[in-house]
């Protein structure tokens, strides 16, 4: 209900009122006049009436409040998440200001610094082994090439032996 129509239901209950004052009176005085019984009813209904209006606005306020205070408590929630995550980017904005910040990114950098060196010391030692391994895979038991039959016999009865195994 809108405000004008609160305001009319609460003209409506003082008006009720006044005429049920007024008409309990009379139908208690003179209980056998009809026409005080009947607007005495019409008024004990119109009372019911506006009670139940009365009821129902409650009701509404009830909810609405309810709602309000769902929203609330996840406005609040939505606030502390908020502060949490401020607090910590204001913590890393002091990190990198001032002379703290200095120091944390030679920190950085030099930790940079250690792990390229150490995968570049990592290469060299993996290139050096693969060149190892290169040399004993193709050192061949030719002890020397001078272009005799004698040479080219083991050359051809080690490339057999080879391609047997």
């Amino acid at each position: 209900m809108t405000t004008t129509e609160d305001i009319q239901s609460k003209e409506q209950l003082f008006s009720v009122l006044d005429d049920f004052t007024k008409y309990y009176v009379l139908h208690k005085k003179t209980p056998d006049i009809d026409e005080y019984k009947n607007v005495f009813d019409q008024s004990v209904a119109q009372i019911q009436g506006v009670q139940s209006d009365l009821f129902n606005i409650n009701n509404a306020v009830e909810k609405s409040s309810e709602i309000m205070n769902k929203m609330k408590l996840s406005v609040d929630i939505s606030i502390l998440e908020n502060k949490k995550k401020i607090e910590e980017l204001e913590a890393k904005l002091d990190s990198y200001t001032g002379l703290q910040g200095a120091y944390t990114l030679k920190n950085d950098m030099v930790d940079m610094y250690n792990l390229q060196y150490l995968g570049n010391f990592c290469m060299f030692v993996g290139i050096l082994l693969i060149c190892a391994l290169f040399a004993v895979l193709f050192k061949s038991p030719i002890k020397g090439l001078s272009g005799s039959s004698s040479g080219s016999s083991t050359v051809s009865s080690s490339s057999a032996s080879l391609t047997k195994g």
